[in-house]
């Protein structure tokens, strides 16, 4: 595709490249009680501890039809689950309305060699000011959690964030070097 670039690929094999003409809704809201009997439960910034998913299982054999599903916007799905009292207090995201919801977080440090920044406390740090619309946390410019573009983006680096607007991770910044508390202090001017 580099070389010959996609175009050239697609004429080859007889077909054509044509954008998508219908506009790409929001992915379901699946948390909290949700018609049908079911709790739908997603994990902060994407991360589930062995403990809460274990905690999880034992609330679908207690209350549910023992099943956990996972839906492709990365929350669980328990069937026959209506008490959602015993997944909040495991620290899970019950409301369609949490910031933590509108954050893309990486693994971050140190759980990745290529971050600079610990990007789950960051995030947990961000989901607190609650921000409008989707935020991009990235440890690195790889930006592994999200690589299309997001209104905002919080790259870390070796001397602090920087911060791409309308952008990736790897795009050029508009500012950069900055503590977290800049960072969102820039993010929260109009």
């Amino acid at each position: 595709v580099a070389a010959q670039g996609a175009g050239a690929i697609l004429a080859a094999c007889g077909l054509e490249a044509a954008p998508d003409p219908a506009p790409r809704s929001a992915p379901p809201l699946a948390v909290g009680l949700l018609p049908g009997r079911v709790l739908g439960v997603a994990a902060p910034f994407g991360q589930l501890r062995a403990e809460q998913l274990a905690a999880l299982a034992d609330l679908a054999e207690q209350q549910g039809d023992g099943t956990l599903r996972l839906t492709p916007w990365r929350a669980l799905l328990l069937p026959g689950v209506e008490d959602a009292a015993p997944a909040a207090s495991l620290g899970l995201i019950l409301a369609p309305e949490d910031p933590r919801l509108r954050i893309a977080a990486c693994t971050g440090a140190p759980g990745c060699g290529s971050a600079f920044i610990d990007t789950r406390a960051a995030a947990a740090q961000v989901a607190a000011v609650g921000l409008p619309g989707l935020l991009h946390l990235s440890g690195c410019a790889k930006g592994c959690a999200h690589p299309g573009t997001a209104p905002a983006t919080l790259v870390g680096g070796p001397d602090g964030y920087a911060i791409i607007r309308d952008g990736r991770a790897g795009d050029r910044p508009a500012a950069a070097g900055l503590t977290l508390e800049q960072a969102l202090a820039v993010l929260q001017r109009p």
